[in-house]
């Protein structure tokens, strides 16, 4: 007897845990409707957090009651909704581009161990006997070369 109430004892405490606790899912997309892969969804002051996956699917631990959640992906404005919770519930959003405008762009570049000598790109030499073998316009013009 005293084996089954130790038993209930102890399962009491994870129902209890398990009613505080609820699954919210749902879609992250752009304003054209397209998911956002790989988009960041938490539930704020919590500490619990989700990635969306290829689709733009997620699913995520949310405790009961007012909870913020926030949505944000990379070159996307962030968006916050609050909810009740109360249940297992869906929530899907649409995130707006975020436009950064730029002065100026300084795009630099070298190959490991190499120093750039020349800024000539796809430099290719042929010699008149060449130019006479392929079929141009100014054949005639290259007979007097």
């Amino acid at each position: 007897m005293k084996k089954r109430y130790l038993l209930l004892f102890l399962l009491i405490p994870s129902i209890n845990l398990a009613q505080n606790a609820f699954q919210l899912t749902g879609y992250v997309r752009d304003t054209a409707a397209r998911p956002l892969a790989g988009a960041s969804v938490q539930v704020l002051n919590v500490g619990y957090g989700a990635t969306t996956d290829s689709l733009g699917f997620y699913t995520i631990k949310v405790p009961k009651g007012l909870q913020t959640i926030q949505f944000s992906s990379a070159g996307y404005e962030p968006q916050q909704r609050s909810l009740t919770v109360r249940a297992n519930d869906t929530m899907s959003v649409r995130l707006a581009e975020r436009v950064t405008l730029l002065r100026k762009a300084i795009v630099t570049g070298k190959q490991p161990g190499q120093q750039v000598l020349s800024t000539a790109v796809g430099l290719t030499t042929l010699s008149i006997r060449t130019l006479r073998t392929l079929p141009t316009l100014l054949h005639g013009l290259l007979e007097y070369c």
